[in-house]
């Protein structure tokens, strides 16, 4: 078990600003995990800033916090990562950004927690994934382009399908 002492939060009444907490003997690695995978907007941004700012209220009087830990699927730019280090100066400890490459790397070291979560989780992926980009390849030529939209609109349904858990 890689870390014994982790919790994944349940909000009953907020989760204080703590989505995962792993227990050390100096002290907590907190992770915020969000699900923007693409470039934050004004709107997402302030959820993160309000999620620091329920962190500092109501953990960090509480807990003895070692790290903090932005994790999304998304990649940050240098000025995401400028304003991440700009909302979390008053830190006395490392904040960072996990983004969507280390998320990537995580996955690829364990395939069986893909299986674990999403059932043939790995072989269902790799499937997709070749649907997804064999998208317009193999479609009729020299057809009406009406027979070929129809061709399109029933591959992906196929990939719909077939994406669904069996």
């Amino acid at each position: 078990m890689e870390h014994p002492h982790g919790n994944l939060i349940t909000p009953s009444r907020g989760d204080r600003g703590v989505d995962i907490r792993v227990e050390h003997p100096d002290g907590f690695d907190i992770y915020q995990v969000k699900r923007y995978a693409s470039r934050l907007d004004a709107r997402q941004a302030a959820e993160i800033g309000k999620s620091w700012s329920t962190f500092v209220r109501e953990t960090l009087p509480r807990l003895p916090v070692r790290s903090w830990t932005l994790v999304t699927p998304w990649n940050p730019t240098n000025e995401r990562l400028d304003w991440l280090t700009e909302i979390t100066a008053e830190a006395q400890f490392p904040c960072r950004w996990m983004g969507g490459t280390n998320l990537d790397v995580l996955a690829a070291r364990r395939p069986e927690l893909v299986d674990y979560y999403f059932g043939d989780g790995g072989e269902r992926l790799h499937r997709l994934m070749a649907d997804a980009l064999q998208g317009g390849r193999d479609l009729p030529r020299g057809v009406p382009a009406q027979d070929m939209l129809a061709a399109a609109v029933e591959r992906q349904r196929a990939i719909v399908a077939n994406s669904q858990p069996g």
